[in-house]
């Protein structure tokens, strides 16, 4: 079968999420999937789907075109999205719905205003209430005898696909529901409808005769206050809840946001909100605007997405390092940060953090991950699939043990020049510094050292936070590029000095000139206890994680815990030396330790030989090669005891 619809010459159609559309459960990789170019079209017309393996990052030929497996959100070559199933929930849609035309209904209400993870928690709350749907109804059948509940669950649990189709399907072809708009001073209520297993809000309407079942939610204003402030909660699929308050400093709902995978913004206004308008995709609520009069209808600063009712006070505009109540909702459009950011947060220095993770791409760094022993790896393909393009993962180990922090945060920038001819296009990086003096670089080395050129560029390298000592969070724009912080009582950006470590050693001058669009990294050799090595594909290098024998650790390249592939213990160092061999053909490179007496290298390769003293420099370039250089002075030793 192969794609035959017409469209410009040889054009790509992307799989952008790495989901069945019919289920919305993610597609495992390596599965066989089906490929459709469009939503409505008759099953009998085959010639309109396309059958494949799902490998991420892939391009599989077909007749017009090429179908993209990048599972991303956005890429650069697409032409148009397609949307892919599993292969047995297209056999059971095809056998059960018949001629399976699926209507601008059910795309609308299954569309998701953002991709949720793959995995982890959401989808284990998701498995529970569909178990519990499926238990519920199949009980409503006249069985012959009575089964315990346990044994209900355990075949509700291969019926899950199947379910979640059904339900939806079958709703899709209910009377849709409508936009609307509502007068506060009127009594409202609301109806409520179930999609997926959960509640969320089907519409909300002035009425003097209610219909059954709906839920008075403000009576009005009949003499009494204004409502002052609407506090809205949502998840990927519409708005779940809501709540009109009329005390402009009352307290907000009991919701726990973040326990429920969903999110919460506030509509508010001292003077009373009288009008708000609903915006609806057929089935339930999916936004919801205040056009009362003198009103600002598109204020930016409602729009903002948290996963808590309670916010840090300061949001700094990284580029500036201004607040951003001091620049202006145009200022933020102009620099890409859109309309409904989500303000995701990663813990700063609690005790039980073992090391930090940040996702760093061309244009800047787009998350930061706190880890723990107990840290679930998910987050590394959920962070993937959101971004445009590569992503690196540069890691920064904690000494916990020995009470190291972070003391502060460091934001650099790129000059503007000829590739950064544009203010909104300058990638943002950053740097964390600890109380032991240890400085970790996520971002581009280019970057940092253009940025150190030119006293007009004094704050290009500058102080953005100082956390606490004590256990913070730190809250970030999830988007392409991170472009907001959020915290408490951050002090004014100052002019630092840019740490020595982070610059290359002598003897790396005509490879900076070559590598410096990539992540540098340098170690002391001295002291290795054992090294963890990650591999991209299981083919070529591309970090380590370097443990000492005084207990702290050392990373260099790149690295995701979810690639690593064995860790070497150093036994010997005095007569050892760890050894680089790199394929000619394909720039593979592989590592492992041997002999000092060894000379042998597979015919094909060339290779590189480091002792165990000395500093080791390593780059990891845009597209993945790796130069490695030994230096024999050391880098300034790590202080023994917190600052």
């Amino acid at each position: 079968m192969a794609l035959t619809f017409e469209l410009v010459k040889d054009p790509q159609f992307c799989i952008s999420q790495a989901r069945c559309s019919l289920c919305r459960y993610g597609v495992s990789e390596r599965e066989f999937i089906i490929a459709s170019p469009m939503w409505s079209y008759q099953h009998s017309n085959d010639e309109k789907l396309v059958g494949a393996t799902f490998t991420q990052g892939t391009v599989v030929r077909a007749a017009n075109g090429r179908l993209c497996i990048c599972g991303r959100e956005t890429c650069h070559n697409r032409t148009e999205e397609i949307h892919c199933f599993h292969d047995d929930c297209y056999k059971f849609a095809r056998r059960n719905f018949g001629t399976f035309d699926i209507s601008p209904v059910f795309e609308a209400v299954s569309r998701f205003n953002f991709h949720p993870p793959l995995s982890g928690e959401l989808n284990k709350q998701r498995d529970k209430r569909l178990e519990a749907l499926i238990v519920r109804n199949i009980k409503k059948e006249p069985w012959p005898k009575h089964f315990p509940n346990e044994l209900w669950l355990m075949i509700a649990r291969y019926l899950l696909r199947e379910c979640a189709m059904s339900t939806a399907l079958q709703q899709a072809i209910t009377p849709p529901s409508h936009d609307s708009f509502i007068n506060l001073s009127r009594d409202v209520y609301a109806q409520y409808v179930m999609f997926d297993g959960t509640f969320y809000l089907k519409g909300l309407e002035n009425s003097d005769s209610p219909v059954g079942g709906a839920k008075l939610l403000s009576q009005g204003n009949k003499g009494r206050s204004k409502v002052r402030k609407i506090y809205i909660v949502e998840d990927h699929l519409g708005i779940r809840n809501i709540e009109f308050l009329s005390q402009y400093d009352a307290k907000p709902p009991a919701h726990d946001l973040e326990a429920m995978g969903m999110w919460g913004r506030r509509i508010s206004d001292p003077n009373g909100i009288s009008v708000i308008r609903t915006k609806v995709d057929g089935l339930k609520v999916r936004d919801i605007k205040c056009i009362t009069k003198n009103h600002q209808t598109h204020n930016f600063f409602e729009r903002f997405k948290w996963q808590v009712w309670e916010p840090p006070g300061t949001m700094i505009e990284m580029r500036t390092l201004k607040p951003i109540h001091t620049i202006g909702s145009d200022y933020l459009y102009y620099y890409g940060i859109h309309t409904f950011p989500r303000m995701r947060y990663f813990e700063c220095n609690a005790p039980d953090i073992t090391g930090y993770s940040a996702a760093v791409t061309a244009i800047g760094v787009i998350a930061i991950h706190s880890h723990r022993k107990d840290t679930d790896l998910a987050f590394y393909r959920d962070v993937d699939r959101m971004a445009d393009r590569t992503t690196f993962w540069v890691y920064m180990p904690i000494d916990n043990t020995r009470g190291e922090y972070v003391k502060e945060i460091g934001r650099f920038m790129p000059r503007l020049d000829i590739l950064y001819k544009n203010e909104s296009h300058l990638p943002i990086g950053l740097t964390f510094t600890t109380n032991r003096g240890r400085t970790a670089v996520f971002g581009f080395h280019k970057w940092l050292t253009d940025g150190q050129r030119g006293e007009e560029d004094a704050l290009l390298y500058a102080r953005a936070y100082n956390p606490p000592r004590a256990s913070t969070r730190i809250y970030f724009n999830e988007s392409l590029k991170m472009r907001i912080l959020a915290c408490e009582n951050p002090e004014p950006p100052t002019l630092i000095p840019l740490p020595g470590s982070v610059l290359p050693l002598e003897g790396f001058g005509d490879t900076l000139s070559i590598f410096r669009n990539g992540v540098y990294s340098s170690c002391s050799m001295s002291g290795v206890k054992s090294i963890t090595l990650c591999y991209f594909k299981m083919t070529t290098l591309a970090g380590m994680l370097l443990e000492y024998e005084d207990g702290h650790k050392e990373s260099m390249g790149q690295m995701r815990f979810d690639w690593t592939v064995q860790t070497i213990p150093i036994t010997d160092p005095i007569y050892t030396k760890l050894r680089f061999t790199t394929e000619i053909s394909s720039h593979n490179v592989s590592v492992k330790v041997t002999s000092l007496l060894d000379s042998a290298v597979p015919d094909g390769c060339t290779w590189s030989d480091i002792p165990f003293k000395g500093t080791m420099q390593l780059w990891l370039q845009q597209n993945g090669e790796i130069c490695i250089h030994h230096c024999p002075s050391e880098r300034p030793a790590v202080p023994a005891n917190p600052v």
